[in-house]
């Protein structure tokens, strides 16, 4: 029997490697080895979870790149775990006494696991700043008869004097071409991080663009924030890397930082250019290419440019016919000679630069001998007349803006044209150009009382349009002395004056002032428009004597005349007598009395205005008025009926009631014109 047992013994000796009693302790232990060896797992998986979660964190900004040792042990990881699975899968269907033989195999494999985790840890990080990518290379053509802009584009890049290059030109003249060279070219530079190609959508769209620009460096912005936001997202981006940005085929003008585009300049190093067929756009940029090779250029715009200096090559554009150089206050200076070279010249305006950039050309203005369109400002009275001498050339049919002082803006609205503003007028004349058909004068000093004898105004027989603001001193437009000769009566100055506009002449009492005389039939014989505002001294407006001579008068405006009482104004005689009179206004189209609260009368009792063109008439806080002297046309009837030409009548929401107590020539005029009433 003990044979039997010592075989017995001997064999499980045989089988498990180690005695009995060390077989069934080992298989006590192992139960909690495997338990151990699945918490480990656990461990490690969570660890490698976690990591891969601060990962996808680290990417979605952007700009990063995982560690090679992290991708190293995120493998090893992968690969344990489906290790481990696999042994703790196949232990659980091995019988005891076996199991107990596969403990130090579960203590290797914990020992595996615990040193994975003690290496997860990456004191260094999980990622690293990826490096910029400068581009990809885009597919293009050879360049043919370009080479000499590509490279002057090319020396732009390379300073550090330009930060935005605008290439313009028409559809089909190689813009794209030479900045995809240009683009491919760059790729093998070091200077910049980034270069970045986007073709710009058509219509604009803000969003889309900050889309693709993020894209090209390889940034998400988030698509539910607002413009402003991403614009915020994406010069963040944008700013700590050096960069050259291609826009290409821009049609609408935008802002920079109302994308998120940082402002390219010689402290960041970086680059935007802009590629258009409108000048209107490049011409926004402080600096322009050369212009030397664009020897055929007929018209050049630079309306508003930014630009500090006249583009390169200026002098060369011999078949230049048309220069805008309106408002460009950085323009630092127009060289001497650049005029004088462009004697092809039919069109140059050259208004509200700095002083020092207009004052020195005026003579080589003088001598443009093509010239048929002028726009130009002046400091002050004695520079314009000086100018006005030596330009002879005015003597002929050209067309003119010309600004004299301060003023703020040139109107441009007729094509003889004059502004006179915040200027000293002494016993000088000033000389004016021949035809001056529209004249503005704003606060002219030590004016006197009357327009009509300024001085300046002696030989200006073709004025159209006369416009008086803000001159402190004027009491009359036309005042005429009676006890002189009978020429004096005359005032050809106003003839063909066909607007007249008085605005803010506090003193202006009257429009014609005559001594001992009845006004003279002739004035304002072919006036049109007549607008007065602002003038709150004028009691009486028209003097009914007057009234013979404004057969073509369109439209009478007054506004915001508080002391005004009656619009024309009768005699005495005229007052007294209890016969009816009647007076014509046969082109008369518009009425408006805005704002006259002291308004009493259109004319006396006794008036009627017969006005059958009248087309609008508006009456804003006139409560005082109590009769409106129009005369309604008549029926083959007999019966009265609304002007044929009649569209609307306008009264304020507040004068309702004084509508219905105002008086008409007829009584059932007012149910009559009932459905041309509207309010405001």
């Amino acid at each position: 029997m003990a044979g039997i047992v010592g075989a017995i013994f001997s064999a499980l000796n045989c089988v498990c490697g180690t005695t009995t009693c060390n077989c069934i302790d080992q298989y006590r232990n192992f139960n909690d080895d495997v338990g151990d060896l699945r918490r480990e797992l656990d461990t490690l998986t969570n660890r490698k979870q976690d990591i891969e979660s601060r990962i996808e964190v680290a990417e979605a900004r952007g700009g990063q790149m995982v560690r090679r040792e992290v991708q190293d042990w995120l493998k090893q990881v992968q690969d344990i775990n489906v290790d481990v699975q696999a042994f703790l899968e196949k232990v659980q269907g091995i019988k005891w006494y076996k199991r107990a033989c596969l403990d130090k195999l579960v203590c290797r494999k914990i020992n595996v696991v615990r040193k994975m985790l003690e290496k997860g840890s990456f004191p260094e990080g999980l990622v690293i700043e990826r490096a910029p990518a400068r581009g990809n290379r885009i597919p293009t053509e050879n360049l043919v008869g370009q080479i000499s802009t590509k490279e002057e584009i090319w020396g732009y890049l390379m300073g550090d004097e330009v930060g935005m290059i605008g290439v313009c030109g028409i559809g089909g003249v190689g813009k794209t071409t030479i900045m995809k060279n240009l683009h491919n070219d760059l790729q093998r530079e070091t200077r910049f991080q980034k270069v970045i190609w986007v073709t710009v959508s058509h219509p604009l769209n803000v969003f889309e663009l900050q889309k693709k620009i993020a894209g090209a460096m390889d940034e998400r912005l988030l698509d539910d924030d607002e413009v402003m936001m991403r614009a915020g997202a994406l010069m963040d981006i944008m700013g700590s890397v050096k960069f050259v940005l291609i826009l290409d085929d821009v049609w609408e003008k935008f802002s920079l930082k109302e994308v998120g585009i940082p402002d390219p300049k010689a402290q960041n190093g970086c680059k935007v250019v802009v590629t258009s067929r409108s000048i209107e756009l490049c011409k926004k940029l402080k600096y322009l290419p050369s212009l030397a090779n664009l020897k055929g250029l007929k018209k050049l715009d630079l309306h508003r440019a930014g630009i500090e200096v006249l583009p390169q090559g200026m002098e060369m554009l011999i078949s230049l016919e048309y220069l805008d150089l309106l408002f460009c206050p950085n323009l630092k200076e127009i060289q001497t000679g650049i005029l004088l070279n462009l004697s092809s010249l039919q069109y140059l305006a050259i208004c509200f630069l700095r002083e020092i950039t207009r004052v020195r050309n005026f003579e080589e203005v003088a001598r443009l001998k093509k010239l048929e369109t002028l726009e130009c400002n002046f400091d002050d009275i004695q520079d314009f007349n000086s100018f006005v001498n030596k330009f002879k050339d005015f003597q002929r049919a050209i067309a003119y803006s010309l600004l004299v002082g301060s003023a703020e803006d040139m109107l441009r609205r007729s094509k003889h044209e004059l502004v006179i503003t915040d200027c000293e007028i002494g016993e000088e004349c000033i000389v004016l150009p021949n035809k001056l058909e529209d004249l503005w004068i704003i606060r002219l000093k030590n004016m006197g009382s009357s327009l009509s004898k300024i001085a300046l105004l002696e030989k200006a027989n073709e004025l159209r349009t006369c416009n008086i603001f803000r001159c402190e001193k004027i009491e009359c437009v036309v005042e005429l002395d009676s006890s002189s000769s009978s020429s004096s009566l005359r005032c050809p100055v106003f003839d063909k004056l066909e607007e007249l506009s008085l605005n803010g002449l506090p003193r202006l009492c009257e429009l014609v002032r005559v001594e001992g005389e009845a006004t003279p039939p002739n004035v304002f014989s072919n006036l049109k428009k007549l607008c007065v505002a602002n003038c709150w001294g004028i009691r009486k407006l028209l003097p009914v004597e007057l009234l013979q001579a404004l057969q073509n008068l369109e439209s009478i405006t007054i506004f915001f005349c508080h002391q005004m009482e009656e619009i024309i104004a009768s005699l005495d005689s005229e007052a007294s007598s209890s016969n009816k009179f009647t007076f014509t206004f046969p082109k008369l189209r518009e009425l408006w009395l805005w704002d006259l609260p002291q308004l009493k009368s259109i004319c006396n009792a006794k008036g009627v205005m017969v006005c059958n063109s009248i087309e609008a008439i508006v009456m804003h806080q006139c409560l005082k008025l109590k009769r409106i002297p129009v005369q309604l046309p008549q029926l083959d009837n007999g019966q009265p009926s609304p002007p044929p030409h009649l569209r609307e009548i306008w009264i304020d929401k507040s004068s309702k009631e004084w509508w219905e107590s105002v008086e008409w020539d007829h009584p059932n005029a007012k149910n009559l014109l009932q459905p041309f009433l509207k309010s405001t």
